[in-house]
């Protein structure tokens, strides 16, 4: 009787499952539960920040978000750090900040033997620009620009809608020594976002795992890829001054573009440089921490356990 009366909710209310179905991307909730210890039933009533974005960029989004809804009936934004909560409260809504799915993932890893710096210095891990459904991004990167960085072993890492087309892969796979994919992103709402389908729970804990077996990261911009590559301490390139963001607003979505300079810049980096190796320092590593929110992981349980539920669907 119950499930007939879920039923019938869902039907009339419409699914909340799907509603909030972001927060299923690349695992993100299922990373964050067991950093704070909950059933695996459980969901959020809100929307979880899931990349890196500028903050210009989130003044847009929340503005957008206050001129299309009421704020009784926006939901709460689960933010990676304070500078992004304190934007969107800037428009009127409700934001915590929480601390960053990755900073989550690295809280619950143990502390297991690294391998010698001298193993890894010379392989180095490719992030290229990663294609968005319904906008052209050339992300075929010379390799020209990538050899002077290369090291003695190249993996190319790409996004699951790359990795699947022939065209992209077959290209990658011309220069580099492995071609590898951490999973598959997630469904959309009108979908099953909460099925486990292509690896979706297991990206992050992928991504760590190629990371962690390099000494190099090359992104083509200031990008989620460059924070988590920081904060594990790797050296850095970024090769290209053009950062791209993918952004929804009144007018639907588009391609925001911005100089990677002027982002590492409003990020709190003052030395930064396109095209020339970032060694790991102490200015590097404490902004990764503070862009990604390890300091507001223990914030987390109080902020979302007000909006959770629960739904046997999820039930693993």
């Amino acid at each position: 009787m119950n499930e007939i009366v879920g039923i019938f909710k869902r039907l009339w209310h419409g699914d909340e499952l799907r509603k909030y179905a972001d927060q299923f991307h690349y695992g993100n909730r299922e990373v964050i539960l067991r950093s704070l210890g909950l059933a695996d039933n459980v969901y959020f009533k809100g929307r979880l920040q899931h990349g890196f974005i500028p903050n210009l960029t989130w003044e847009n989004y929340f503005k957008s978000i206050k001129n299309s809804l009421p704020i009784s009936r926006t939901p709460p934004f689960f933010a990676w750090n304070e500078a992004i909560a304190e934007s969107c409260q800037r428009w009127g809504g409700m934001s915590y900040a929480i601390g960053s799915p990755w900073a989550h993932l690295l809280k619950k890893v143990p502390n297991l033997e690294k391998p010698p710096r001298n193993e890894l210095e010379d392989v180095t891990a490719l992030f290229p620009n990663h294609s968005y459904a319904g906008h052209s991004i050339d992300n075929l990167l010379d390799h020209t620009y990538i050899n002077p960085f290369r090291g003695k072993k190249l993996v190319t890492c790409l996004y699951w809608s790359d990795f699947v087309n022939p065209k992209i892969k077959n290209y990658y796979e011309s220069f580099s020594d492995f071609v590898v994919c951490c999973g598959y992103r997630g469904s959309s709402g009108i979908e099953i976002p909460w099925d486990d389908l292509g690896g979706r729970i297991d990206f992050l804990p992928n991504l760590y795992g190629i990371l962690e077996k390099v000494g190099r990261v090359l992104v083509e911009e200031v990008s989620s890829m460059f924070w988590y590559g920081a904060s594990l301490g790797k050296e850095l390139v970024v090769l290209s001054d053009s950062s791209h963001y993918r952004v929804r607003d009144n007018d639907g979505e588009r391609i925001d573009t911005y100089s990677s300079y002027d982002i590492a810049k409003q990020s709190g980096l003052e030395n930064f440089s396109i095209n020339k190796v970032l060694n790991q320092d102490r200015e590097i590593f404490e902004q990764s921490l503070k862009i990604l929110g390890f300091d507001k992981i223990d914030n987390a349980r109080s902020a979302l356990t007000q909006y959770s539920a629960t739904d046997p669907r999820l039930s693993l």
